[in-house]
């Protein structure tokens, strides 16, 4: 059991008494046994596209700050709703997850902005003062996969069933449907994706609040993966806290095996951006994924007293490299992250030869130790010298004759051993 609490907050013009409000219920929560905490989607602002730039922060900010300190203080994981956030002059609707020690392991940018004019209701356009985000948000917790999307991404099919792909077990929804559009949709189409999904599903939405210009329907709810409504809030303004039981996700899934059952054969479902190697490059979302397959191969060679990663990685370093480009990303079937390296090219090392020519200095070569022994070792390292230069160099523990006998395999030669801390390193290299 995973006990999630609902911080249905009432949200005015004035972003302290916003803020303040939150961490009122992220507290209620608490007291109430709460270990996942969820905001609602625009918490610190009015839900005016004339003011997201008004109340917009960037990454870091005001906002981030107070989100991070909540976690870390309350030993929580915290899905920060949503909130402005502005970035070169571009205003996101972005959520920040973080766990229990306060650091940032995930976030959203909502991708499908809300534009509607609906005859006898509301008109909304929030492309003219959004920008959309371009990646699928899916994240390990202690407990369990998480999903996050933000509002109207959760009316696309496809986002949904993309984020089960990739292993999510709850797919969490910041959002504030409006009173034409909650009334209509907001019950089915939570339950529709916890049948289609068979999944958790949770939407969490500010509470009503009819003094400002957009008006959230409320009613925050929790569907299990048969469909049924487990939890659901009112208008009004709600810090609840309800159970859930990632079991059942399997228990419905092996008693009506509905995702086991579709026809891969004849339709596939794939998000766009992997190309014919089942490679990509990563992005800053996706550091956190590659941290956590760097830090199950450590413990995997540490265990066997290999003393490769030893030291661990900077989650910050490792989110600037996917920020330059640096990264590369392995799916698997599903579109997990099994693998990856980085790609640094004339970083001026001190001990490469070739420091007056181009080359390529690759490290960070890591497959899932799920995945290890299938072949796919083979795939990572010819890809990642496909999009090197001419001249290829890599390291490993000159202890790894495993490791050290598959780079000679693939082309690379023998050049030195150098000591690095308390042990040495095998430099080897390849000329193409």
């Amino acid at each position: 059991m995973v006990k999630i609490g609902i911080v249905q907050m009432k949200i005015c013009e004035n972003k302290e008494l916003n803020i303040y409000t939150a961490e009122k219920g992220i507290k209620e929560c608490i007291k109430k046994g709460s270990e996942i905490v969820i905001l609602p989607e625009i918490f610190n602002s009015p839900y005016d596209t004339k003011k997201f730039r008004e109340y917009s922060e960037e990454k870091k900010g005001q906002t981030w700050t107070f989100l991070s300190n909540m976690a870390k203080k309350n030993k929580i994981i915290l899905i920060g709703g949503s909130i402005p956030e502005k970035e070169n002059n571009k205003i996101y609707n972005i959520c920040f997850i973080f766990n229990e020690e306060g650091n940032q392991i995930s976030m959203h940018r909502k991708m499908h902005l809300f534009d509607i004019d609906i005859k006898g209701g509301q008109s909304f356009k929030k492309s003219d003062s959004l920008t959309a985000g371009d990646s699928i948000c899916v994240f390990n917790t202690k407990f369990c996969k998480i999903g996050v999307c933000i509002g109207f991404d959760m009316r696309f099919p496809e986002l949904s069933r993309l984020m089960v792909q990739k292993g999510a077990e709850i797919i969490v929804v910041p959002a504030a449907f409006n009173m034409t559009t909650g009334p209509a949709h907001w019950d089915l189409m939570f339950r529709q994706r916890a049948v289609d999904n068979q999944c958790f599903t949770i939407g969490v939405a500010p509470a009503r609040n009819e003094k400002l210009s957009y008006i959230s329907e409320a009613n925050s709810i929790a569907v299990n993966p048969w469909g049924k409504v487990i939890y659901q809030s009112n208008e009004e303004e709600n810090f609840d806290v309800f159970d859930i039981d990632i079991k059942e996700v399997y228990e419905i899934r092996k008693q009506f095996p509905l995702l086991s059952a579709r026809r891969t054969d004849i339709y596939t479902l794939e998000e766009n951006k992997k190309n014919k190697n089942g490679m990509q490059i990563a992005n800053e979302n996706d550091a956190f994924e590659i941290y956590y397959i760097l830090d199950k191969a450590r413990e995997k060679l540490n265990k066997k007293g290999i003393k490769q990663w030893s030291e661990g990685w900077d989650i910050n370093d490792l989110k600037q490299k996917c920020k330059m480009k640096c990264f590369y990303v392995l799916y698997d079937e599903r579109g997990n992250i099994i693998g990856c390296y980085c790609i640094e090219k004339n970083i001026g090392i001190e001990w490469i030869e070739d420091r007056d020519k181009e080359y390529t200095y690759l490290s960070s070569i890591c497959l899932h130790p799920n995945y290890q022994g299938k072949g796919l070792g083979k795939k990572l390292i010819q890809n990642a010298i496909e999009n090197s230069s001419k001249i290829v160099y890599l390291d490993c523990w000159s202890g790894n004759n495993k490791l050290k006998a598959f780079y000679i395999d693939n082309g690379f030669k023998y050049v030195k051993d150098i000591k690095e801390n308390t042990y040495y390193i095998s430099i080897f290299k390849k000329e193409k």
